[in-house]
């Protein structure tokens, strides 16, 4: 399980998100790079079949989109190169569809902030 803090209250607003409506986003503060655009494409790819779509920064997981719930997409995933091909080796096993939006810069390290 995910030690991370907040991490229950965060699937716990989600779960209550998608009771309410066909899908929801979920998506961290480290990807300043992602558009409008990107915004568009995945509604669309959920409105034309897909359970999830996933956004990357590097070789990270930086947004999804769901249209169901499900815990062990997110628990315990490596924090490391191998963080984006768990991801869809997770969501395979599920038998889920996804689209994967274009890679973008994310911010990991000070350094990715520039100045």
């Amino acid at each position: 399980m995910n030690k991370r803090k907040g991490f229950a209250t965060e699937w716990g607003a989600f779960r209550q998100t998608l009771a309410r409506t066909s899908s929801g986003l979920l998506m961290g503060t480290d990807c300043p790079s992602l558009t409008r655009k990107d915004l568009k494409e995945a509604a669309l790819a959920l409105e034309q079949g897909a359970d999830a779509v996933i956004g990357r920064g590097g070789w990270r997981v930086y947004t999804d989109w769901l249209k169901r719930f499900a815990p062990v997409l997110f628990e315990s995933i490596p924090g490391n190169s191998k963080c984006l091909e768990e991801t869809r080796l997770r969501l395979q096993t599920l038998g889920w569809k996804w689209h994967e939006l274009p890679m973008r810069w994310d911010v990991d390290r000070m350094e990715d902030v520039g100045d």
